[in-house]
């Protein structure tokens, strides 16, 4: 067992002048070397060690993916405080229980009109530190000043880190409040560190160094903020982009890996019908009948099948007219696998995609489990499934269909809600979804046991 400072500094220790990449104007890239990482990251914990932000105390971040996110984030766990993420698009109302309820003693926000907005509609709204700001309560002032005491107080800043332990708390993250006040996920730093390291282990043998991975989904979510604690485990590069750069940035970074979620699936093939169809002549019918018949190919020989000789005549006419020109026109040619996860991806998608020589690798979690549960390891998919558990995670079936797991990601319990207790007396977490297993150890999910709905959005 492990601690996140203990990961983090030993990730960040391991030299890599271009691990983290973030845009810069409309087709450059600014690199962040691992070791400037690591000097950030404990510049900002020295600033909130002294400016009287003590151990345990909860630290928010609200705003959207960029480098000064993560540094803010790893500075936080460097000096054995909470970090509080939330959602930049989340209600007012809920934004507001959430500072009450977490206890924040400070927020790092995105920019000054954020933080405007943020004091105007949230009354309980701690002290905000401004990425983009200017003067005495912006990051580049904050992190200036603790640069400066980290020099005199690295020693005291070293013992404050060492006294955090695996399991206290070390994340807390807020579940919708769809129905409800959100409710507080507490994650330990054992259950962060070991499912970061769990799901690493499998299944990307193929990665080489200064392989690139593209993240678009949100650090607020713990799907994603575990991939970047993943990454950084790897000599490679780490590039930064946002939903309405993803296009472009494909192209520009053709990415190796990346997470994803289904209905950024469902919109690169949207787009590739309709720029068919935009074309119009014989491309708006050729590009759907290659990828019609590419997924029929991929349906045909997934799990060790074979498909008919017409069939294979079809699908390697598809490749030479079609199907081998979509890879680099996405940005995707030199993809070794794309992850899904947060909501059920639909099979035919998966198996299009498959088609395109692109395999879709599934899994499953939930925010309580930290979250991956289940995974699809590359080279061993059954579509339709998310997989098998990763290491050191046990998952069984009750008698009802619900899933229940047990492992060193499962959550330490709901913040402030000591009744709430989703757990059976012998100490398995109920997920509230429904499962049959399948053969050779994978999962399907069938259902929820609530009348709860999760959309792909």
């Amino acid at each position: 067992m492990q601690t996140l400072p203990q990961y983090i500094v030993n990730a960040l220790g391991k030299p890599r002048p271009r691990a983290f990449a973030e845009r810069l104007g409309a087709k450059e890239w600014r690199f962040t070397s691992s070791r400037e990482m690591l000097e950030r990251a404990s510049s900002i914990a020295a600033a909130l060690r002294f400016s009287g932000i003590d151990r345990g105390d909860r630290v928010a971040l609200i705003a959207d993916n960029r480098v000064d996110w993560l540094a803010a984030n790893f500075g936080i766990l460097l000096a054995g405080c909470v970090a509080v993420p939330i959602f930049a698009t989340l209600a007012y109302d809920q934004m507001d229980f959430i500072f009450v309820d977490s206890g924040a003693k400070l927020a790092f926000v995105e920019s000054t009109a954020m933080a405007e907005r943020i004091r105007k509609h949230c009354p309980n709204a701690p002290r905000m530190i401004v990425f983009d700001g200017q003067g005495n309560d912006s990051l580049a002032t904050f992190e200036a000043g603790g640069a400066m005491n980290l020099e005199k107080g690295r020693a005291a800043l070293a013992a404050f880190t060492e006294s955090v332990a695996p399991n206290d708390l070390a994340v807390l993250i807020y579940t919708s409040g769809t129905t409800g006040n959100p409710k507080g996920v507490m994650l330990s730093h054992n259950n962060l560190t070991s499912n970061a390291i769990d799901t690493f282990a499998s299944g990307f043998d193929d990665m080489q160094p200064d392989d690139s991975v593209l993240s678009v989904l949100p650090f607020a979510h713990v799907y994603e903020f575990i991939d970047a604690l993943g990454v950084i485990q790897f000599d490679w590069r780490f590039y930064i982009t946002r939903p309405e750069y993803l296009v472009d940035d494909l192209k520009s970074v053709r990415p190796a890996l990346m997470a994803m979620v289904p209905r950024i699936f469902e919109r690169l093939l949207a787009a590739l019908y309709g720029r068919a169809k935009a074309e119009g002549g014989l491309k708006a019918k050729l590009v759907p009948w290659a990828l019609g018949i590419g997924r029929e190919y991929a349906e045909a020989t997934v799990d060790g099948g074979s498909a008919p000789v017409l069939l294979s005549a079809k699908y390697a006419l598809a490749q030479r007219l079609v199907l081998s020109k979509i890879k680099p026109m996405l940005g995707l040619d030199r993809v070794r696998g794309l992850a899904s996860g947060s909501a059920p991806l639909h099979r035919d998608i998966a198996l299009t995609f498959a088609g395109l020589g692109i395999p879709i690798s599934e899994g499953y979690g939930l925010t309580e489990t930290s979250p991956v549960v289940t995974a699809s390891r590359l080279g061993a998919l059954r579509y339709g499934s998310v997989g098998r558990p990763i290491a050191n995670v046990q998952v069984k079936i009750a008698e009802d269909g619900e899933i229940l797991v047990k492992g060193p990601n499962v959550m330490l319990g709901y913040y402030n809600l000591p009744n709430e207790h989703p757990f059976t007396p012998d100490g398995w977490f109920k997920t509230g979804d429904v499962a049959v297993p399948s053969s050779r150890g994978y999962f399907v999910i069938a259902d929820r046991t609530k009348d709860l709905i999760k959309s792909g959005g």
